[in-house]
């Protein structure tokens, strides 16, 4: 129990730590306003498909197009497109980006109807796309919406929706599996066990590097997600992802690569060294935080308590997944016969601290992001909905989990299997929670 109590006093640290520090707001990315206006953003209007499709009808030529959004964000390609009547380009010069707001000078004195197109990644990593039309004069029937317009979910295709999950599931687990194998060592393996210990260990560091090679398998499948997110059509276009590793994320990215580097240099040090313990538990909160950068922790002025609390969710997420692997890995090595009902309970009280880390965290964060106007109004959203499934199924991992501690040593490991599936599921859904815009 003292080295469960060491484990929650190194998060409650991380979180006084965090608390004390000047960070940026920082939010998923999201278009506030436009110059010309897009009538077809403003609910109050009611604008039929004919006015989405012509866009507000201005008297004068606009000598600029501007955008603003939620949050700075960095244009990617030519990621502000205006096309004229003609359908040709009209833009004049290069994209001007100050703080939250892109724009870009345009020669639209032509009559008719001009589209504009966007595609940028916001300052969480998010990459966000879209486009609306505004005529002058009088509107023209020669400028279509984008193709991909209509398939688009939260801000970017289903494709680069799916890389993103996929992307972030492999991270997730390589992140559990890297680091978990490790505490489960430290706190749940009993410390005079020479035997016990002789025989898991060998299993605990395969355990580990195989979750090094998801952690850097993770990065270029991410990468190829934010490319697709933005051009399906141009999935592996050099500018682009020139453009997104010059981009936020592209500094986590690096920063991912780095701590998947330390652990490995980690991993080739001495296992009973006091000073491995804690630099291997640095880098496991570090790497959290590092990951709090890319999700929606961190909303308006509340950087100073998401950031903490989705740090916290990560880290227990890790203890539980990657000490029930490591459970399943060494189960039928012949020298844990003796002490195998004592390891499941031993392991049992680790993950429910890591469980009620998770229940309360879990909470705060869904407080800040779903706190607006409109109490319930985020159960017609699909972030709602994914977060309400997320939760009901962790409700049946936690029962699930009970009934295999219940059932030592009999059926254990068919309850332990069914709860890592759930739980992937789970991983899935966070991935899908974090690539999604939240209720706004």
């Amino acid at each position: 129990m003292r080295r469960l109590l060491h484990s929650a006093l190194i998060l409650g640290g991380v979180m006084v730590v965090w608390l004390v520090q000047p960070l940026p707001a920082l939010a998923h990315g999201s278009l506030v306003q436009t110059w010309p206006p897009d009538r077809c953003a403003t609910p109050a209007a009611s604008p039929s498909a004919v006015d989405c499709r012509t866009g507000t009808v201005l008297e004068q030529a606009p000598d600029r197009v501007k955008l603003t959004f939620t949050e700075p964000v960095k244009p990617i390609r030519h990621g502000l497109i205006v096309t004229g009547p003609a359908g040709k380009p009209v833009e004049q010069g290069a994209i001007s980006v100050n703080d939250q707001e892109i724009s870009i000078a345009v020669n639209a004195t032509a009559t008719g109807t001009y589209q504009v197109t966007w595609q940028v990644i916001s300052q969480d990593s998010h990459p966000v796309r879209g486009n609306y039309t505004f005529s002058v004069g009088q509107p023209s029937t020669t400028v279509q919406r984008a193709a991909w317009t209509g398939s688009d979910v939260g801000g970017v295709s289903q494709l680069g929706l799916v890389l993103q999950v996929l992307g972030r599931l492999i991270h997730f687990a390589g992140y559990a599996l890297g680091f978990g194998p490790f505490f489960f060592e430290w706190l749940v393996l009993p410390a005079g066990a020479s035997q016990l210990k002789k025989a898991a260990v060998p299993r605990l560091k395969r355990l580990s590097y195989g979750g090094l090679g998801l952690l850097l398998v993770a990065e270029p499948v991410g990468l190829l997600g934010q490319s697709a997110s933005l051009s399906s059509e141009q999935l592996f276009n050099p500018d682009v992802i020139a453009d997104i590793l010059a981009s936020s994320f592209g500094q986590v990215t690096t920063e991912r690569l780095g701590a998947a580097l330390l652990l490995w240099v980690f991993l080739g040090v001495d296992r009973e060294g006091a000073g491995l313990k804690w630099g291997l538990t640095g880098l496991y909160m570090g790497l959290a935080l590092v990951d709090g950068q890319t999700s929606h922790a961190v909303i308006s002025d509340t950087v100073w308590l998401g950031l903490p609390a989705n740090t916290v969710h990560l880290a227990a997420m890790g203890l539980w997944v990657g000490g029930l692997v490591s459970l399943i890995a060494l189960w039928k090595i012949p020298e844990i016969e003796v002490t195998g009902s004592w390891l499941v309970r031993r392991f049992g009280r680790l993950a429910g601290l890591a469980l009620g880390w998770l229940i309360i965290s879990g909470l705060l964060m869904a407080w800040l992001r779903l706190a607006g106007p409109s109490p319930w109004g985020w159960l017609n959203t699909l972030y709602g909905q994914t977060l309400l499934v997320k939760s009901g199924l962790l409700i049946i991992v936690a029962a699930i989990a009970w009934a295999g501690w219940r059932s030592v040593i009999k059926k254990s490991e068919r309850w332990w299997r069914l709860e890592l599936a759930l739980l992937v599921g789970i991983l899935g859904l966070a991935g899908l929670l974090i690539s999604l815009p939240p209720p706004a």
